[in-house]
């Protein structure tokens, strides 16, 4: 009888253990995506995203406009040469605003929005796919601490009627990153050389700069 009750005992074990079997899986499965402590957060490579996922994202977003945070100035059309000043002037007035939080650096590599340039004048800067009167949007993705970083300067306008967001053009730009100490805030600039202008940002570990010629 002892035997029995061990046996039946048992039986009651193996049970419960296989009707929880399942749970335990999905805890696993659930837990190995994000982490320990960390939830999951899926990726959101560019390519992947369709127009309408894309402006979903800029409507979400809040930026800084403060002065501290931003930048504003003319940006250079042509090539500052000492002897030849002529081949360059003054360009479009544009601001870049970072958005106002801080992304992670899991989460920056997954592809984010980090920035925007806003043009209020006729002129315009193709280098940075800043369209006349217009709004330009920045995205990073990619391991951008390591040279496999990439960015995407997204042209938009707002319809003058439905005030919708359209999206005119998509240039694609390099990344450089350069480790330092960041800011404790987002903060977005205008980086200047002899030949470009480059978007920066205090990006997670040093700071990130995108455009179409290297400056490193």
């Amino acid at each position: 009888m002892r035997i029995r009750g061990e046996k039946q005992q048992l039986s009651w074990l193996v049970v419960a253990a296989l009707a929880a079997l399942p749970i335990g899986l999905a805890m696993h499965r659930g837990g190995s995506q994000g982490g320990k402590g960390a939830p999951y957060v899926p990726w959101a490579r560019f390519d992947s995203l369709s127009d309408r996922d894309l402006v979903r994202q800029m409507e979400a977003l809040s930026f800084d406009s403060s002065p501290w945070a931003g930048d504003a100035q003319r940006l250079l059309v042509g090539r500052y040469v000492a002897d030849s000043p002529s081949l360059a002037r003054y360009g479009p007035l544009v601001t870049i605003e970072p958005v106002e939080r801080s992304y992670s650096r899991p989460l920056l590599e997954r592809g984010r929005i980090v920035a925007r340039f806003i043009n209020q004048e006729a002129d315009s800067y193709p280098k940075l796919g800043i369209l006349p009167r217009s709004i330009t949007y920045w995205w990073i993705e990619g391991p951008y601490t390591t040279g496999g970083g990439h960015a995407v300067f997204i042209s938009t306008r707002r319809d003058s009627v439905s005030r919708r967001i359209e999206i005119l053009r998509k240039t694609r730009a390099r990344v450089w990153f350069h480790a330092e100490g960041a800011p404790a805030r987002p903060v977005a600039r205008w980086y200047w050389y002899d030949h470009d202008e480059q978007g920066w940002y205090s990006c997670q570990g040093g700071c990130c700069r995108s455009g179409v010629v290297s400056g490193a």
